[in-house]
């Protein structure tokens, strides 16, 4: 009796819980890059303001190969979108487009609890005054708590960069 209690629990659970919706359109999957018409120098030294002005910590920080890296940044929740019935996103200007719920009520949501990444800075200089800049948002991780009776369940949604964080940041480079 019990375990037909169980299973009965199990399967309102799971009938309660909104359908994970793939997303249709086609992200990238790549760093941004732009040339810059600036020396290099100048390019890191406005890198380095960006460092201080947010106030990230770089988990590595190498003006000779010109890479920085910054393991986890938090995504704010304004900063996240999700796609609507063609599959483009509902706010273009968002930094990350995630996954959505569909509940059997023909509701969608936006369904988590924390979004980070990390993103990583390349600099190569080209010719004279002018630099490549390659800006990538990667390891997007999306999780979503639902809370069954004691137990906590995560599930990992899928989440994209629309690479409008990596063109603010070239656009701070310039």
């Amino acid at each position: 009796m019990k375990n037909l209690f169980n299973a009965i629990c199990i399967l309102l659970f799971l009938t309660s819980c909104g359908q994970i919706v793939p997303l249709k359109g086609s992200y990238p999957t790549s760093a941004y890059k732009e040339t810059i018409n600036k020396p290099i120098d100048q390019v890191w030294d406005n890198l380095i303001d960006i460092i201080a002005d947010y106030g990230y910590e770089p988990n590595l920080l190498d003006k000779n190969s010109g890479f920085m890296a910054i393991r986890s940044v938090r995504i704010a929740d304004e900063d996240v979108t999700i796609e609507d019935k063609k599959g483009a996103p509902l706010k273009p200007n968002a930094l990350v487009i995630t996954e959505k719920l569909d509940f059997d009520d023909k509701r969608s949501v936006i369904a988590y609890n924390r979004i980070e990444s990390g993103w990583n800075v390349r600099l190569r200089s080209l010719e004279e005054n002018k630099t490549l800049v390659s800006v990538f948002l990667y390891n997007i991780n999306v999780n979503r708590p639902e809370i069954q009776e004691t137990k906590t369940i995560r599930t990992h949604l899928r989440a994209y960069s629309l690479h409008n964080f990596e063109k603010m940041i070239v656009g701070r480079l310039k």
